[in-house]
């Protein structure tokens, strides 16, 4: 919830705090075409990355890998271009940062291991399992698929 907050009332105020300094300083003219150019450059590199990065899927999908670097690469420069396609100065920052491999990477790294934590507290062992959910095996430990008839 904080997120939402600050992504839909903090960051737009900020934004708006900054543009109007930063355009005091260097003048309309020069404010307007900062944003102008860097929304382009978003745009640019949303449809020619993105086309790039479902090609490089397929062919890795083709040699019966996972996409998995690929596509998180991918979203990073997605996330970068929407950061420079909306106005303001920090979004900017923050999608010229990402536009650098090792930025995406250590992102990604603290992505990963804060899901990974949140996957391990809120899992449960298997001896806390449901036993009304869980399937019995075979006694060979293995499960037989099939249909049956009963002729009584």
């Amino acid at each position: 919830m904080r997120f939402f907050i600050v992504f839909f009332v903090v960051l737009p105020l900020l934004e708006i705090t900054l543009l109007i300094e930063v355009g005091s300083r260097i003048g309309l003219a020069w404010t307007l075409a900062w944003i102008v150019l860097t929304a382009v450059i978003g745009m640019r590199l949303i449809s020619g990355h993105g086309r790039r990065t479902l090609q490089q899927t397929q062919a890795s999908l083709n040699r019966g890998e996972m996409p998995a670097a690929t596509l998180v690469h991918g979203l990073g420069i997605w996330v970068a271009g929407i950061c420079l396609i909306l106005p303001g100065l920090i979004t900017d920052f923050i999608g010229l940062a990402l536009l650098f491999a090792p930025v995406r990477r250590l992102l990604w790294a603290a992505v990963w291991s804060r899901g990974a934590r949140a996957m391990r507290n809120h899992a449960s062992p298997p001896s806390q399992a449901d036993p009304a959910k869980t399937k019995p095996a075979s006694p060979a430990g293995r499960i037989f698929e099939g249909k049956y008839r009963n002729d009584d």
